[in-house]
This record gives structure tokens, C-alpha cells and sequence, in this order.
């Protein structure tokens, strides 16, 4: 199914970003790209968003993980019906990075974020990414829409 092969290709494609991340970078490295409108960095989050629950890492591994849970199980209950294409590409993308985020909280008790954007505004400029992220923030844009909108598409 192409929207299990999207969840896997999300995963992939940032944990291989960030074993590169790790490679290359040290913390206090800094480099501007795309016409300086991106910085790439590497900074350890071991909270969720924002850095909340910093500090709180059995809370923040079971809050994923539970929150996880129910994206997975609408998903699953989703895949066996027809129709709904943009709501699964949705969820697909939720997953693929909710899942990479989660999997590396796990593993090293950290998520590795690894970009932010060089923008005037100093609240979002602050904000790192990874992109996991940006997969769950758009895959979340796009439940959204659909169940606004309603989805009969295919």
C-alpha cells in the first residue's frame, strides 16, 4: 500500500538526515543555506515541542507513545476503506514522522532537530526542526483540511 511505503520513506529519509546531522556537525556549528534562509545546527530536544517536558522523558516517551497509538489505530481502521486518500496521506505523514521522532526519544533519550528559519521574527527563528516535523505539522494541516473540507476523493 503506498501510504504504509510513505510512512517508511518518511521514517528513513530522517533518520538517515540525522545520522548525517550527527556526522557532521558539532553544537555550536552553524550554516546558512538556501540563500540564507535556512540555518542548519544540530540541538538535542529531550522534551517534545518547544522543548516542554524537558527533563520529563517517561512522560514524554508514553505521551508519544499513546498519542502514536490512536494516529495508528485511525490510520489501520482508515486503510480498509475506500476513498479518503488525503486523510491517509495524512496520517501516513503523521506516522512516518511521529514514529522517527518517537523511535529515536527512545533510543537515545533525545530527538535531534536541524534546521531552523533565518527570518526576521525571533520567536520562530528560535524554533529547530527536523524533518519528522515537518511531516507531522503538514500530515496534521492535511487531517485537518479534510475533515473540514470533507474527502471524497480516491
Amino acid at each position: 500500500m503506498i501510504f504504509v511505503a510513505i510512512m517508511g520513506v518518511i521514517f528513513l529519509a530522517d533518520y538517515l538526515i540525522k545520522g548525517q546531522v550527527e556526522k557532521d556537525f558539532n553544537k555550536q556549528d552553524k550554516r546558512l543555506v538556501a540563500k540564507d534562509k535556512i540555518v542548519l545546527r544540530k540541538l538535542y530536544n529531550k522534551g517534545i515541542a518547544f522543548g516542554w517536558f524537558k527533563g520529563k522523558e517517561s512522560i514524554t516517551i508514553v505521551g508519544t507513545a499513546m498519542v502514536m497509538g490512536a494516529a495508528i489505530s485511525t490510520f489501520v481502521a482508515l486503510l480498509f476503506k475506500s476513498g479518503k486518500g488525503l486523510t491517509k496521506l495524512g496520517y501516513a505523514m503523521i506516522i512516518g514522522g511521529g514514529f522517527n521522532n518517537l523511535y529515536e526519544r527512545c533510543m537515545k533519550g533525545y530527538v535531534t532537530d536541524y534546521f531552523s528559519f533565518n527570518v526576521k521574527c525571533d520567536k520562530i527563528k528560535r524554533i529547530v526542526f527536523n524533518i519528522s516535523d515537518m511531516f507531522i505539522i503538514i500530515g496534521s494541516l492535511i487531517v485537518l483540511l479534510s475533515k473540514i473540507f470533507g474527502n471524497k476523493n480516491k
